[in-house]
């Protein structure tokens, strides 16, 4: 770093603030406001022993400068004997003025001691001198100051009987330039004392020098009591330093000092254990030789701006605290933290750096993790949350759908429709069935939709779809079946594996528009405890392993965020809906499985899914049962709140010979079932309503009827969220949207 640090800390003695005390009773000044914005005390002020800093001498006389009239301090200051007791004393026996005014205020004078000055004298001839006075580095000049030494100048000559100098004051930027002319000629009165002056200052002097052995044979008691107490601490120090050394070289984390040109001064002996280094070796590496060249710029950097910051003004409770990649002597790299100060001598400066350095790798990969799994967390709460907004849309559009295809059916079984209406009804009932099959994809995705499990080998299902997955594929991509002997059983609705299967496929198809390579996998595997913790997405246990991958095009990082949200896709519009994956995930959730995508731009994708196996062997599914006649005669009890759906309904009701009672809400069909429980038949009871649900309906009727017959209508499934108690109790569903031969063959096997 190579940085010299200016003493900026200069210090005046306070032996002349008793003159500012003085100044405070003779004006009628509190002390207090001439001691504003300063730490002084009146004790302070009077102790001449004591040293106050150049900024509050400043203040302090910035404070005079306001409070007290130029004239008197200048008054003052002509008179004045304190600052120069002994000088007092000498010119006595000097007579010589040149001498005296050099021996103060000259070059090395007395002023030069007490105040941060550097001064010039020119002697223009035997009675005239010129003092250049400017501050010492980057200090601000004090006008009060200039002003007492210009006091102090002409009143020099008379405490020795001399008449006052002549002195004409020019401040400058820095200081002050003094231009001092007086007299060699003496008044008759000190002539005639010149005797008594002598003797009087050999007395003085004589009294001063006996004081002065005094005080040095005492000064030489405290002296030798001085350094007794020296040698005790200078005892307890080696103590003291002897346990610190001990704590250095048995603690693990590494205890350093630097220069500030950050070259190793001392490093305890855990350097080694932590970077691979000897202390001994560790002296002769620089600090930053262990670090990346951008982290040695920002640490140079943050210590440069540190030193600044406190070089003047020392913080004892200031360190810096630092993570860093630092490099071992294997060249292998690990993560630390440091926490450094600066080193300062009695006088506050900096000279070095002491610090503490700890290895948190562990504690940086334990941050990460977290931050992955919160990361992982998020993700997997925003696909909960499109899959209840998935879901909601899909059975609010499912209530829409029974009215389109219901009334479509309708009106193609009315006799004499044209041709012409007949083939527009027809293209209605199409388009809603493909919007009823984009439909339950949603439903999928959410979790809603209702599926039929049953035990099934994996491997026998994608030995039914080999030859339609050879089909899809076109002839430059080349297929390879690597299918486990015994993989389980696994619960699972076949119609929605195989669902799994041909769209991963598709997808891996147009990952790979020049050709490549197709491989899909089946494994048994456990997975422990300790996959679990490296793999936050995965559950301890039994699985069946489906693997699909590819060589192809790859999936960006940005991108696999967002894989499997519903409608989002990389593909040009018009070729994919984006509901591919997402189907996908619905699937494998709804199964209790996880699903993992391994993937990078141009290195091919790998989709794992994980569904958990059972001791049941598989089945097939059992044969569809007839339809039995759709006409009757009972009473019917509708509740449906959406419009469309309820007059769609009573219609196809109404027309196979029922009678209908109709109810808009919970409370409006309670009221109707009361009037007429034992002759409803049958009630058809809309789940998700306003004002009351039907579970809540429900229960209500069985305090009326403890059995009703009752037919739940949904475009939720089963397992959804709201009708989830359907599947528990076994009740009756029937799903939106259904066709009038669904509902009416699904009325007619419950009442018979």
């Amino acid at each position: 770093m190579n940085q010299t640090i200016k003493d900026s800390s200069h210090q005046v003695s306070s032996r002349n603030l008793n003159e500012i005390v003085s100044l405070s009773e003779q004006q009628n000044i509190p002390l207090e406001k001439l001691t504003e914005g300063t730490s002084l005390t009146r004790d302070l002020m009077l102790d001449t022993n004591r040293y106050i800093s150049w900024q509050e001498f400043t203040t302090l006389c910035n404070n005079v400068n306001e409070l007290i009239d130029e004239k008197v301090l200048l008054d003052r200051y002509q008179s004045s004997t304190s600052p120069f007791r002994m000088l007092r004393l000498m010119g006595h026996l000097v007579y010589d003025l040149k001498e005296l005014f050099c021996y103060a205020f000259g070059e090395n004078g007395l002023v030069t001691q007490l105040y941060p000055l550097n001064v010039t004298v020119e002697e223009v001839d035997s009675n005239h001198l010129i003092f250049n006075y400017e501050m010492r580095d980057d200090l601000s000049p004090s006008k009060v100051l200039h002003v007492a030494i210009l006091g102090q100048l002409m009143g020099l000559p008379r405490l020795h009987g001399y008449p006052l100098a002549k002195v004409k004051m020019t401040r400058t930027t820095r200081g002050a330039i003094y231009d001092v002319t007086y007299s060699g000629r003496r008044n008759l009165w000190s002539r005639i004392n010149t005797a008594w002056n002598w003797l009087a200052t050999a007395r003085s002097i004589g009294r001063e020098l006996e004081q002065t052995h005094r005080e040095l044979i005492s000064q030489n008691r405290e002296l030798e009591q001085e350094i007794k107490k020296t040698r005790e601490v200078e005892r307890v120090n080696r103590a003291t330093q002897a346990m610190y050394q001990l704590l250095a070289d048995n603690v693990q984390d590494i205890i350093w000092t630097t220069d500030l040109d950050l070259n190793f001064t001392y490093l305890s002996p855990s350097v080694e254990g932590v970077l691979g280094y000897t202390p001994e070796e560790g002296l002769g590496t620089p600090f930053n030789a262990l670090i990346q060249e951008e982290t040695k710029i920002y640490l140079m950097e943050h210590l440069e701006t540190q030193l600044s910051s406190y070089a003047y003004e020392p913080n004892p409770d200031a360190n810096t605290v630092l993570e860093l990649e630092v490099t071992k002597k294997d060249g292998s790299r690990i993560q630390i933290e440091i926490k450094a100060s600066f080193m300062r001598d009695e006088n506050g400066k900096a000279y070095g750096v002491v610090g503490v350095a700890r290895d948190i790798s562990q504690r940086h990969q334990a941050e990460k993790d977290r931050k992955k799994l919160e990361s992982q967390l998020q993700v997997s709460q925003r696909m909960d949350s499109i899959g209840q907004f998935a879901g909601g849309i899909a059975h609010d559009f499912n209530n829409l759908l029974v009215a389109i295809l219901g009334y479509s059916d309708l009106a193609l079984n009315q006799q004499g429709l044209s041709p012409e209406a007949r083939e527009f009804v027809g293209e209605i009932k199409a388009a809603g069935e493909r919007a009823a099959a984009l439909t339950q994809k949603l439903l999928t995705f959410s979790k809603r939709q209702f599926i039929e499990p049953m035990p099934i080998n994996v491997n026998d299902l994608i030995s039914e779809l080999q030859k339609m997955i050879l089909r899809l594929m076109p002839e430059n991509i080349e297929l390879d079946f690597r299918l486990a002997s015994d993989i389980g059983t696994i619960m699972a609705d076949p119609g929605q594996i195989e669902q799994i299967l041909i769209n991963l496929c598709l997808n891996a198809r147009d990952a790979m528009p020049s050709g490549g390579k197709l491989r899909i996998e089946t494994a048994a595997v456990t997975i422990d405890e300790d996959f679990v913790s490296q793999h936050s997405w995965s559950t301890q246990g039994t699985f069946m392993h489906l693997s699909v991958s590819d060589n192809g095009t790859g999936i960006s990082a940005a991108a696999l965020e967002h894989i499997f949200e519903p409608f989002y896709t990389t593909k040009p519009e018009g070729e994919g809906t984006g509901l591919g994956l997402a189907v996908v995930f619905g699937i494998v959730q709804q199964h209790r499985g996880f699903i993992n995508v391994y993937s990078e731009s141009g290195m091919g994708s790998h989709f794992n899914i994980y569904l958990p196996t059972v001791e049941e062997t598989p089945s097939q599914n059992s044969p569809s049962v007839s339809a039995k006649s759709q006409r009757g005669s009972e009473t019917i009890l509708l509740v449906e709140d959406n419009e469309h759906v309820r007059k769609l309904a009573n219609r196809i009701l109404s027309d196979h010979g029922y009678r209908v009672l109709e109810a808009a809400d919970g409370p409006e069909a309670l009221v109707i079932y009361e009037q007429a429980a034992d002759g409803i038949s049958l009630v058809l009871l809309d789940v998700v309503m306003p004002k009351m649900n039907g579970e809540e309906v429900m229960m209500a009727m069985k305090d009326i009827n403890p059995n009703p017959c009752i037919l739940f209508a949904s475009g939720y499934s089963p397992m959804g969220v709201h009708t989830s108690f359907i599947l528990e109790k076994n009740y009756n569903l029937i799903q939106k949207p259904y066709s009038p031969a669904q509902l009416l063959d699904q009325i007619r096997n419950l009442l018979d």
